[in-house]
């Protein structure tokens, strides 16, 4: 929100953010298939129950590393639609009060003479 209470969208910040979460999803997948990877050569080459209960504790990591993943990639898709759903809303304001895209000048002399 803009100081004056209006709201204010960055086009610019919106698009970072999403790129910051694109990236850290791309990280997650990354240390997602590096443990599997681990996982499945523990899995192979070292048989002994410390084996299992280790890979036990690494099965769970990747899980709990998949449900946040899918949380970042459900925050990404929430804000590319918010920030979609703002866009959309100020352009219909400005269609509907006259706003031409013209310098604000123009705008407001439009307004005024009923153009």
């Amino acid at each position: 929100m803009a100081a004056n209470g209006t709201l204010a969208k960055d086009d610019g910040a919106v698009q970072k953010a999403l790129a910051a979460l694109d990236a850290h999803v791309g990280a997650m997948r990354n240390a997602y298939n590096t443990a599997d990877s681990i996982n499945q050569s523990i899995a192979a080459n070292y048989i002994a129950d410390s084996s299992s209960a280790f890979q036990r504790q690494i099965e769970q990591w990747m899980q709990t590393c998949q449900h946040v993943a899918s949380m970042f990639q459900t925050l990404q898709s929430d804000l590319q639609g918010a920030s979609q759903q703002i866009s959309s809303a100020d352009e219909n304001a400005l269609h509907m009060s006259g706003f031409t895209g013209g310098s604000q000048a123009e705008n407001y002399a439009n307004i005024l003479t009923g153009k």
